[in-house]
């Protein structure tokens, strides 16, 4: 067991950074330049790029707390089957199933066949994204669990050669300047996603450590100098075209910005129906900012549509949440993976 501390720590941290993912797939269209295009672009191109790595150093921590423990990989497969796999079958048939409904609703509503104009779409392949695009995270995460004794037998021979060979793959193959989604060459960016990996290791290492070290005040402010410094030049990178560049810099954003993150959240306990809403607020903002761009405003050209989008995307999931918890426990605990 963890201390409360730390878990509430992990927790809080849990939903700052589903709220970072959030604000990471609203894509404002506006000007170059503008107040509401250098608020998109510093959550995108940096601070925003830590919330993912954080999800893995997380998973990786809480299955290599029980390594050693008898038939610990296979109860770990078993449970990621029902706490990843089942939800990400869920919501992936939802999202499929979301167009093909409103088209449905506008046959009705125009007197056609409820039928007509359906089309039936294409679930992807395994080197594809999924139709539900953030759930690519479920799916690599999940084949990280299904390799950990791999990972772990690694760690325990070299550790260090370890982290030296996944993080040199990482910078080296993880972004081109357009990933081939859908074919081989896609297989650093997904399934296996490098950077996912070196931060999953990150987590198995701390766990079999015991402890982590503490970084001093000045080094904390270092590496966010180094962080916010890489990540202007992403943003003047993306903003005229230098995309090989843009991608190629982007894993020296995420080590200062993860870093002061963990040391500015407290880790004092939030409300339980903030802090059980993260992985709902994950999944189901894809849904929200959809609608809300189909019916509400269908460009978000400004700062108002932006942060009432950012607004909804988060608080519609943890009400959704709520009121399913309400109806029926068994159900919300089937959907979000017993969150």
């Amino acid at each position: 067991m963890i201390d409360k501390t730390l878990s509430s720590k992990i927790s809080n941290m849990g939903v700052v950074c589903a709220m970072l993912v959030v604000l990471c797939h609203i894509f404002p269209k506006v000007k170059i330049g503008s107040f509401t295009w250098c608020i998109d672009r510093f959550i995108n191109d940096g601070i925003g790029r830590t919330a993912v790595p954080y999800f893995f150093i997380v998973s990786g921590f809480f299955l290599a707390r029980h390594i050693g423990e008898k038939g610990w990989w296979k109860k770990a497969v078993r449970t990621r089957l029902r706490t990843l796999i089942v939800p990400h079958l869920i919501w992936n048939f939802l999202w499929l199933l979301m167009p093909m409904a409103l088209v449905a609703s506008a046959n009705l509503l125009r007197g056609r066949s409820v039928c007509s104009n359906i089309a039936i779409p294409s679930w992807g392949g395994l080197f594809a994204l999924p139709p539900l695009g953030p759930t690519w995270y479920i799916r690599t995460l999940f084949l990280f669990i299904v390799l950990s004794p791999l990972f772990v037998t690694m760690l325990k021979s070299n550790a260090n050669m370890t982290f030296a060979v996944s993080f040199l793959f990482y910078v080296m193959f993880y972004r081109s300047v357009a990933v081939p989604f859908g074919t081989w060459r896609a297989i650093p960016n997904t399934p296996l996603a490098l950077e996912g990996l070196v931060y999953f290791l990150y987590g198995i290492k701390l766990a079999m450590d015991g402890k982590s070290r503490d970084v001093s005040l000045n080094l904390t402010i270092a590496a966010v100098a180094v962080s916010v410094f890489f990540t202007v030049v992403r943003i003047y990178c993306k903003a005229n075209g230098h995309i090989f560049l843009y991608n190629h810099i982007r894993f020296l954003v995420i080590p200062g910005f993860l870093w002061a993150m963990w040391k500015i959240v407290p880790s004092n306990s939030w409300p339980k129906w903030i802090t059980s809403s993260a992985f709902a607020i994950y999944l189901i903002h894809p849904f929200v900012i959809f609608m809300f761009k189909k019916f509400a405003c269908h460009r978000i050209d400004g700062f108002l549509p932006y942060f009432a989008c950012a607004v909804l995307a988060i608080l519609s999931p943890i009400t959704v949440r709520c009121l399913l918890s309400a109806v029926s426990k068994r159900l919300t605990s089937v959907v979000f993976g017993g969150r």
